[in-house]
């Protein structure tokens, strides 16, 4: 018969306390990086590309990204409540195109602020009249907006003069 001492000294409990605490934050830290992976390939891309040109992380560089994606992310906004509410809308790059046209082409004739308060205006009735079809015909928004769409950038393609 064997005698097994099955006590631990305090010692060997702070080691396995810290090997335990140990794997607990890496498990963490695993966890995290699963679940925010995005992350990472930001800060990966952004390493990359600033390697890759001395100009990525500049100031001018970084607020033109900045610029350039502002739009978007106006339309990702009204694109979240559309989704929420469980329908899509297909049309809104179309419209923003309408709407950026409408702006650029009439500030000549009619002035700066004229010519957005238009775009808006175009971008606002467009988006009521696509939901008006949708709850009074019935049909799915999928299918409302992507006529919508072709439609929006038939008007886009004349008004520019087929240069869109």
């Amino acid at each position: 018969m064997s005698s097994v001492d099955n006590t631990t000294t305090p010692s060997t409990q702070k080691r396995n306390g810290d090997a335990a605490m140990k794997n607990h934050h890496l498990s963490t830290a695993g966890r995290m990086l699963a679940r925010n992976h995005i992350w990472l390939f930001l800060l990966l891309a952004m390493a990359t590309f600033s390697f890759a040109s001395p100009y990525f992380l500049t100031v001018n560089n970084l607020s033109n990204v900045l610029t350039q994606s502002a739009f978007i992310g106006i339309l990702a906004v009204g694109m979240t409540l559309v989704m929420i509410n469980g329908e899509i809308d297909l049309s809104v790059g179309a419209i923003l195109a309408l709407a950026c046209a409408l702006a650029i082409g009439l500030q000549p004739d009619i002035g700066v602020w004229p010519a957005v308060f238009v775009a808006l205006l175009s971008g606002a009735l467009l988006g009521l009249l696509n939901g008006t079809l949708v709850v009074l015909s019935g049909m799915h928004s999928f299918i409302v907006t992507l006529g919508g769409l072709i439609g929006i950038r038939g008007l886009v393609f004349i008004y520019t003069g087929e240069n869109a």
